[in-house]
């Protein structure tokens, strides 16, 4: 859902592409040699254009220990947005055609042994010609200038325990893969990237998957599994308020006492232009079966909901509300992950009815509750409907 001004005029992915069409005012690593010697953080990506034939590879650094560079889970509160975006740029990228299901193949057991490291890993790298370029997105971390691959070499890797483990266990699921290292503090980014190397599931399934996709789906396997325990637990008794801001992002946490719903938007006020772009979508107690046209935003902060919920032995709905001012730069979906992550670390501010919440909630949104409960459909049944579980 768009604001009316927009609607059938722009959408997220149009909107987005202008937007990161704006960011190429930042400096990336310069070459002047297609030889490369430096580590991977470690770091892969694989694209998704042509699949599924994918241009695939890893993400160099010329530091000897690149690893922060690669680890969102670290960069909130610590790094402000230059610093984010200055050592990105500093990434190249290697590139080399392959299909999705050569899991096996020399090249693709190179990304996977990146990937699976628990430390920076030397690589030398030989390239067609020198990198250039840089590459921003909502949906990934935006790196520096690439090249086609032509040879790599990468040190012996070591690969965390865990990790190693549900590598070699070709009868377990993939699915169950992400949910069991997660529940062993597996941090995300790094499932997400074995996931996208294709290291794990049974032998005969395993393929590549587009560091796009791989983000979105590990989410949504973490989300589901989540969000079946939430829909057993005991609805709260309160509304609950939790915030958090950083990177030119304000987020409100909306939690209501209430079957499991999620709803969640986004307002970018005067981002692109002095105009406000707002997106929201949202889904029932029973989910959703189409992909959300909020991207992969929308199912990062369902996850961190979902899980927080599944810890504290909780149910609720679930409303979100982001507005994005002037200075923001897109660099990935992490940043919605985080700052949800970090509302719910938060103390919540707690109401006893939904007419106090919202109050409060307009005192923080600098374009008002009204104006994004406008653009909202499940928030306005709550406190004026049955909850199912009245029935």
């Amino acid at each position: 859902m768009v604001h009316a001004l927009w609607k059938n005029v722009i959408g997220k992915k149009v909107f987005l592409q202008r937007l990161t069409a704006q960011q190429y005012q930042f400096k990336s690593l310069k070459l002047d040699s297609p030889r490369f010697e430096g580590s991977s953080p470690p770091s892969v990506f694989i694209g998704r254009e042509n699949y599924p034939k994918v241009a695939a590879g890893p993400m160099l650094a010329k530091e000897p220990d690149s690893f922060v560079y690669d680890a969102p889970e670290q960069w909130l509160g610590q790094y402000d947005k230059n610093a984010i975006i200055s050592f990105r740029l500093q990434l190249l990228r290697g590139m080399k055609s392959v299909d999705v299901h050569e899991a096996t193949s020399r090249f693709a057991q190179q990304l996977q042994d990146i990937a699976l490291s628990k430390q920076s890993l030397y690589t030398h790298a030989e390239f067609e010609k020198v990198p250039r370029g840089v590459t921003f997105s909502e949906d990934h971390q935006p790196f520096g200038p690439s090249a086609p691959l032509t040879n790599m070499e990468i040190e012996q890797a070591k690969w965390q325990h865990d990790m190693e483990k549900a590598f070699y266990d070709t009868d377990l699921l993939a699915n169950d893969a992400v949910i069991e290292l997660s529940q062993k503090d597996i941090p995300f980014t790094t499932i997400q990237k074995a996931l996208s190397v294709g290291a794990f599931g049974k032998t005969q399934n395993r393929k590549l998957v587009p560091t796009r996709w791989s983000i979105t789906a590990t989410d949504d396997i973490l989300g589901k599994q989540a969000m079946a325990d939430v829909r057993r637990n005991e609805v709260i008794n309160e509304y609950r308020v939790y915030e958090s801001q950083g990177l030119h992002n304000y987020y409100s946490v909306l939690l209501t006492p209430t079957a499991w719903q999620y709803e969640a938007i986004e307002a970018f006020n005067n981002v692109l232009g002095n105009h406000t772009f707002t997106f929201s979508d949202a889904e029932s107690h029973f989910g959703r079966k189409q992909y959300s046209d909020m991207g992969g935003c929308y199912y990062a902060q369902r996850n961190i909901i979902a899980e927080r919920l599944k810890q504290q032995q909780e149910q609720a709905g679930a409303f979100v509300f982001r507005e994005v001012y002037r200075g923001y730069t897109p660099t990935g979906v992490w940043v919605c992950r985080e700052l949800t992550r970090e509302a719910l670390k938060q103390e919540p501010k707690t109401f006893s009815t939904m007419s106090d919440a919202m109050h409060y909630i307009d005192s923080k949104l600098k374009l008002g509750a009204a104006y994004h409960k406008n653009n909202m459909k499940l928030i306005s049944t709550i406190g004026t409907q049955k909850s199912l579980l009245d029935f």
